[in-house]
């Protein structure tokens, strides 16, 4: 046996650690370090070239952000991917947040309006401009 040192079996991963380091990593963003890495590009070079961020595309890399379809688009096309990358973003596309909103359940809202009535009272809130007659200032 060797020293933890000079052990080349010290550098294998074990099953289980491969089958976590893939679970970590959604699939999107490790085919785009790979695709990345495999043209020689560094991440600045691809937010020069996609016009996004670097800070955006690295979260995007690592998981931090989940991609959109006009990212991978401009990704695809940068790295000559051929839809790869556009297609796998649409399999794990997030609703954008108003799609989400219109299916949550929707409550009656309990705050108080300016007149002081709870806000499904039925009573319209008395809005005073200071002006009895109704007239405008200034006419």
């Amino acid at each position: 046996m060797g020293d933890a040192v000079g052990d080349p079996d010290r550098l294998r991963k074990t099953d289980h650690q491969r089958e976590s380091a893939e679970r970590t990593v959604p699939p999107f963003p490790a085919q785009l370090r790979r695709l990345r890495v495999q043209r020689g590009m560094s991440l600045a070079d691809l937010a020069r070239r996609t016009h996004y961020s670097k800070g955006y595309l690295s979260k995007i890399e690592t998981g931090a952000k989940p991609v959109t379809t006009d990212v991978a688009r401009r990704c695809d096309e940068v790295l000559g991917a051929g839809g790869e990358l556009l297609r796998m973003a649409r399999e794990t596309e997030v609703p954008p947040p108003e799609a989400r909103v219109r299916t949550a359940v929707c409550r009656p809202s309990r705050r108080r309006t300016r007149a002081g009535s709870s806000a499904g009272s039925g009573r319209r809130p008395s809005w005073s401009s200071g002006s009895s007659n109704g007239s405008v200032a200034g006419r």
